[in-house]
């Protein structure tokens, strides 16, 4: 009985954890919408270290449902083949909370990676406007010193030859 208090308290730890995490994507996702690039760097920190507590709590998840078996034990099985039915039917309801955040944070993460796309997007395309304003603007005898400082050729490009004429 004990391991199934144990695998209970891990499961229940997930869960909470998962909610935690769930909502940590989504603030994430807002502030890509509304284009706050400056407090973007905050919740990755924030994220790296939520994926990592979450990679531990799956790990001592493992751990625990391997004392059922063998390491290649699910939670599933250890559920069916479970005696007490209400601990059984609890368990199976945390199971499955999970594998939903699990599958909530998966489409949260391809949002954020399209909406990252998109960004990308709009700065290549704004970054080849301005450069195309500029290549318009400059004239061929406008040029750029070794200090970055721009120059223009003045005076007559006429040849030699047709000065003397």
């Amino acid at each position: 009985m004990d391991k199934i208090l144990e695998l209970n308290k891990v499961l229940d730890e997930e869960i909470k954890f998962c909610e935690k995490f769930e909502e940590l994507l989504l603030q994430k996702k807002e502030l890509l919408i509304h284009s706050k690039a400056n407090k973007l760097r905050e919740f990755d920190d924030r994220i790296y270290e939520a994926q990592k507590k979450l990679r531990e709590l799956n790990e001592n998840r493992i751990k625990i449902t391997q004392k059922f078996g063998n390491e290649r034990t699910k939670l599933s099985d250890i559920i069916k083949e479970l005696e007490d039915q209400n601990t059984a039917k609890e368990l199976d309801i945390k199971r499955k909370k999970i594998q939903i955040f699990a599958q909530k944070i998966t489409i949260i993460n391809k949002v954020i990676n399209a909406l990252i796309e998109h960004s990308l997007k709009m700065i290549d395309g704004s970054i080849l406007s301005i450069a195309n304003a500029m290549a318009q603007a400059q004239s061929k005898d406008d040029y750029y010193n070794i200090h970055g400082e721009k120059h223009r050729h003045e005076g007559s490009t006429l040849s030699a030859i047709i000065e003397d004429a």
